[in-house]
């Protein structure tokens, strides 16, 4: 009895359709900026086209940013994954101690030019996706996987929560969380912390 194997796909080949719902919420984004700002840049600048303008350059900038990071072998992302999520953890607390405060939140640097929870998303990302990939099997075993997975969610969460700024911590845990159960962790497991996450986040919002 032979056992049919699928073919491997062919090298560099891309997925449209993923490219194709990527492209679509750019456009979308694009007109619902427009749409949105279009009184106000004619009011304040005089220019109706002010803040569109703005939103095409940044969509340019980072398309390009993403053609040239597919195009980074994925054992570079893999190799440097700790070396990335080392400096995220570090800019988070280092913003906490010397940010720079704005209506009683201190999320910035340098008078709210960085902003470090922006790119700890990609952070994570790309170091849960290295961790899964060494964990394999393991990854339902909860000391193995369910363990550290949770330490270091709750080491993000607690360092973007003090900022404050719950709604990048709750995008990032869930995003986490999303991963590791398409990795095939155990359900039981992420019911588990789906209900403490739940409670600590309800725990934190009153």
């Amino acid at each position: 009895m032979t056992v049919e194997r699928s073919k491997p796909k062919a090298k560099g080949r891309y997925d449209w359709g993923l490219l194709s719902v990527v492209s679509i919420l750019l456009i979308l984004g694009v007109v619902m900026v427009f749409s949105a700002s279009y009184p106000r840049g004619m009011e304040g600048f005089g220019d109706p086209y002010y803040f569109v303008f703005r939103q095409v350059v940044w969509l340019v900038i980072g398309v390009a940013a993403l053609i040239v990071t597919a195009r980074i072998p994925y054992t570079l992302w893999d190799r440097w994954s700790i070396p990335i999520m080392g400096v995220a953890l570090l800019s988070l607390l280092a913003v906490i101690i010397i940010g720079a405060e704005h209506f009683g939140a201190t999320r910035t640097y340098y008078n709210g030019s960085i902003q470090p929870s922006e790119p700890a998303k990609i952070a994570i990302i790309v170091y849960v996706s290295a961790w899964l990939t060494s964990k394999g099997r393991r990854i339902r075993d909860a000391r193995a996987g369910l363990l550290p997975f949770g330490v270091l969610m709750g080491i993000v969460a607690v360092l973007i929560v003090l900022q404050p700024e719950i709604s990048t911590a709750v995008l990032i845990v869930a995003t986490a969380a999303i991963m590791l159960f398409v990795a095939g962790a155990d359900m039981k497991q992420l019911a588990l912390v789906g209900v403490i996450a739940t409670g600590t986040f309800l725990m934190v919002i009153q």
